[in-house]
């Protein structure tokens, strides 16, 4: 009993003081205000970039009914082009009727002047001929060009669309993956500060106003630094850089597509102007076939109604 105790036998036990614990709590308060931010802002700019996402997909929609309205010009042309052959097959047989016409009437009485007329009148018609197998060339090779042309612009979009579906998709499932760890590391630091809150005691709130000003610098610093150098950030810019081409690339499509429209209402209007000029000769070829079929008083019945056949042939074109 009255023995002092050995070097051996003492244990020492250091117990924290109240102002180190403080500084412990508000150090972790800190930190978690920090991640709450950056949880927030995730959030933020999930919303963000599921606005975006949702814009571009209207986008794409009125791309793709552009297209459909371009395709509906194509086969429109197509149906023109096929009227036009119809029209040209018309014509080649009513020059061959005409023909017919004239070999019959060799054998009649009509003076030089009219057959010089007819050949005038025979003439003029395979002009015409040649000129809208012309025209018909020209509008086939126009809408092959422009089929070659809308089928490449809806490959573009199709290979755009799927690959940013696939780029937002995986953004997507990132920022949720982070914004979970994120919100479990919020629950665990809001659980070590109750503890450290009912350990602490009255002491740390005395000490807090004198940590906190001695921590925030320190603290933004550090702050600055992560945002710096965390791969959210470049995520975050990765995908401003993919949204800005994605409108460049939206308002180059827009720019072509008004190319197109702009020959295609020169097409049309050049389908008027052939189709008022083809009413203007046709008009013309009656006339001149009025003065040249001549029906002889000593002609059989048979030639006159040949006669008005060929001549009502012309009349229907």
């Amino acid at each position: 009993m009255g023995s002092n105790p050995s070097k051996s036998e003492v244990m020492t036990i250091r117990i924290p003081s109240a102002k180190q614990r403080k500084q412990f709590s508000d150090d972790l308060v800190t930190t978690n205000q920090s991640e709450l931010g950056n949880s927030q802002s995730s959030n933020a700019q999930l919303e963000q970039l599921m606005c975006e996402l949702s814009a571009l997909r209207k986008e794409l929609t009125q791309e793709k009914l552009k297209a459909d309205k371009e395709k509906e010009m194509t086969e429109s042309f197509q149906q023109q082009l096929d009227e036009r052959e119809r029209e040209v097959l018309m014509l080649r047989e009513e020059l061959e009727s005409t023909q017919n016409l004239v070999a019959n009437t060799e054998n009649s009485s009509l003076s030089e002047e009219n057959t010089e007329k007819l050949d005038r009148t025979v003439h003029a018609k395979d002009q015409y001929i040649n000129s809208l197998e012309e025209e018909l060339a020209k509008m086939k090779e126009e809408t092959a060009i422009l089929n070659q042309q809308y089928q490449k612009k809806i490959r573009k979009m199709r290979s755009l669309t799927s690959k940013s579906r696939q780029d937002s998709s995986l953004k997507l499932f990132e920022l949720k993956d982070e914004n979970s760890k994120l919100m479990e590391e919020n629950t665990k630091l809001q659980e070590r500060l109750e503890r450290l809150s009912m350990d602490s005691g009255d002491f740390s709130r005395q000490s807090s106003a004198t940590s906190r000003r001695s921590t925030k610098s320190h603290d933004h610093d550090v702050t600055e630094e992560d945002t710096h150098n965390d791969p959210r950030m470049k995520l975050i810019l990765d995908l401003s850089e993919q949204v800005a081409t994605l409108d460049a690339e939206n308002s180059r499509l827009k720019q072509e597509l008004k190319h197109t429209k702009k020959i295609a209402e020169k097409v049309e209007r050049a389908r008027l102007k052939a189709k008022e000029k083809r009413k203007s000769q046709e008009h013309e070829a009656r006339s001149t076939l009025h003065d040249v079929v001549i029906v002889d008083s000593s002609a059989d019945w048979s030639a006159v109604e040949r006669n008005r056949a060929c001549v009502g042939v012309g009349d229907r074109t």
